[in-house]
């Protein structure tokens, strides 16, 4: 895995090599291993790897015809495929060196030929040009900050908050919406002026000016009506039998996290039948006597597959211990402390305990094959009835659909605390309180 830093001086001042080291240093998550400095005028660049895996600068190329650097941090799954068509050897080339002659001959479309988690840069010295681009989804991060004089991006915030002594303020409207139950829209952070380029865009900086563009329209896919149900679900297998595949890599020390539930089981399950070379352990969050403790699944996974398993157990934490508000902000200092998602954190733990060098999970899978709440209340808001219709008609229980879909996805806290206030004022609520204490 790989990190990445740039510096674009509008005001054509130089960039040094100690802002760049600057922002490579800032990242103190892992000890930096390896480490490649490029510097061009009024533009600078740095690439790095961690200690944790052995692929070095995988991410980087320079190219010896013309004045084109290719920093990423990338995983290009079809990369054979890519290669074939550029008539070229994948085994002899980096993925660095992929985008670069992927680039060469399509342009910017060559983002339409890959397939995989990808976040990369291409400076082209020449043109006085950046292409940024991240992958389809956007498992893996582009940050940037601009004013008049400055343009800076990196893979890790940190990179962006403790340089050139910036003084950064929070967004306050990203804070409110988050506590308000609203999603952060994919482009904002928690700072103003620093942002994300968001899933499935691309980031171009030609003449001073700066565009950021959408390359993947998966609204504009056409559904196959004709499809049946078996046909659909003997693809939706292959599919995820080759993406679980694809993110497994054989010379690695592999952790599958492991819920019990219906998206980390199948993954689980993938590698075991499929993989059986892989160094495989398996990680459980246990909850003890609680109702949502899923030991019983767990168990009967791991004792048909004969996995090396450890668990956490949440019910014998020391909360104060594992989830003082320090220690959480070191793992995630950008992001909201109270997340529920810090529940997470003693896992995590363990297996970096244990020496894993690539962790797999399931996260989310649930939400693509029974439905996503979130999707449904976008689909309304964007005046999409009729498919929304139609995805509630899939549901036995339409009422509660509807019923869950307007009230807890549609309107915000503060209109659902209005709602049981006019409605329901027997039923006593202090949300807005609540609310009111972090706004």
């Amino acid at each position: 895995m790989n990190y990445f830093a740039g510096i674009i001086n509008f005001d054509q001042t130089i960039v040094e090599q100690k802002d760049l080291l600057k922002m490579m240093n800032s990242v103190t998550v892992y000890n930096v291993k390896e480490y490649k400095v490029i510097t061009d005028k009024s533009a600078g660049f740095v690439i790095y790897s961690h200690g944790r895996l052995q692929d070095g600068l995988s991410g980087y190329y320079k190219s010896m015809v013309d004045d084109i650097y290719v920093i990423a941090d990338a995983r290009i799954y079809n990369a054979d495929k890519v290669a074939e068509k550029l008539g070229l050897d994948d085994e002899k080339m980096n993925v660095a060196e992929l985008i670069y002659r992927s680039y060469m001959k399509w342009g910017e479309e060559c983002l339409d030929h890959f397939v995989g988690d990808f976040a990369f840069s291409l400076w082209d010295g020449g043109n006085k040009t950046l292409f940024c681009a991240r992958d389809h989804i956007g498992i893996r991060p582009i940050f940037y900050f601009y004013d008049k004089k400055h343009f800076l991006f990196a893979s890790d915030l940190d990179s962006i908050i403790y340089t050139k002594n910036m003084k950064i303020k929070p967004n306050t409207k990203s804070f409110q919406n988050f506590v308000n139950g609203c999603t952060i829209s994919d482009n904002d952070t928690f700072y103003e002026n620093v942002f994300r380029i968001p899933p499935g865009h691309k980031l171009i900086i030609k003449n001073d000016h700066i565009s950021v563009k959408r390359y993947w329209h998966p609204d504009k896919i056409t559904l196959n009506e004709t499809m049946t149900f078996e046909e659909a679900s003997g693809k939706l297998r292959k599919l995820f039998i080759k993406a679980v595949k694809d993110r497994t890599p054989l010379n690695a020390k592999i952790g599958s996290e492991l819920s019990g539930g219906l998206d980390s089981s199948s993954v689980f399950s993938v590698i075991k039948k499929y993989m059986k070379d892989v160094n495989l352990s398996s990680f459980s969050l246990r909850f003890g006597e609680y109702d949502c403790d899923e030991g019983e699944f767990i168990k009967m996974l791991i004792g048909k597959n004969n996995a090396q398993h450890y668990e956490a157990r949440i019910d014998e934490l020391n909360y104060k211990e594992e989830y003082n508000l320090s220690k959480i902000y070191q793992i995630n200092p950008h992001w909201p402390i109270f997340s529920t998602y810090t529940m997470s954190i003693a896992l995590i733990k363990e297996i970096a305990n244990k020496g894993i060098e690539i962790g797999i999970t399931g996260q989310g899978g649930d939400q693509l094959t029974v439905g996503n709440w979130g999707h449904f209340a976008d689909m309304f808001l964007s005046l999409k009835w009729v498919q929304l219709f139609k995805n509630i008609m899939i549901y036995k229980d339409r009422k509660f659909t509807a019923r869950k879909l307007f009230f807890n996805y549609v309107f915000s806290t503060k209109e659902k605390y209005l709602i049981k206030k006019i409605f329901f004022p027997w039923k006593k609520t202090n949300c807005i309180e609540t609310i009111n204490q972090y706004t």
